[in-house]
């Protein structure tokens, strides 16, 4: 049967016996997705004793039971499990340890490992030098006070721009009220 080039759906076929078995998997599939997070990046090697539907998990290598053999999927899990293996550059959200995590191709990786693999990448240099001719050869409480800062400063620009989102959309929907207003009282005064 053929199938979806991401997602793998098995596609449906002219006259196909119970459709909508295919179809109801292919949903199940495309609702794990919807959201792109897992419970657990990096659970134990056994599936969950009671799962719930709608939970998804990144299986760990040499994972045993229903996720034998499955290592790095993403286990998606419904009425029973489905296994998705993903794609270079697939990003989900890992619950338990509040991070986003990045398929790279042959691991799940922490996105702050990916920017280290950016910055390595960019300098031309190995991650520990890369690090270095950016850092400085401080000491680690040294660099992670900086880094502190740093994000605490990041932090403090993302709340100002989200409160000039909701300043702006707070903005917009008193123009719209007041436009209502105007036209509503010019078709009082023409009618």
């Amino acid at each position: 049967m053929a199938t979806t080039a991401n997602l793998t759906i098995t596609k449906l076929e002219a006259q196909q016996l119970n459709a909508a078995t295919s179809v109801n998997e292919a949903l199940d599939i495309l609702d794990g997705f919807a959201a792109f997070h897992v419970v657990d990046g990096i659970p134990n090697a056994a599936p969950p004793g009671n799962p719930q539907a709608g939970q998804n998990w990144i299986v760990p290598a040499s994972a045993s039971g229903a996720w034998a053999s499955q290592d790095n999927s993403i286990a998606l899990y419904q009425t029973g499990w489905t296994f998705i293996t993903p794609k270079k550059g697939w990003q989900v959200y890992d619950e338990r340890r509040m991070r986003n995590v990045l398929w790279n191709g042959t691991a799940w990786i922490s996105m702050q490992s990916a920017r280290v693999a950016e910055l390595t990448d960019s300098t031309g240099g190995t991650p520990a030098s890369s690090l270095a001719d950016v850092t400085g050869s401080h000491s680690q409480s040294v660099l992670n006070n900086n880094f502190a800062s740093l994000n605490a400063k990041v932090n403090a620009i993302m709340d100002a721009l989200m409160t000039a989102q909701l300043m702006a959309g707070d903005a917009i929907t008193k123009i719209v009220n007041e436009t209502e207003a105007v036209t509503e009282a010019t078709v009082d005064t023409l009618a």
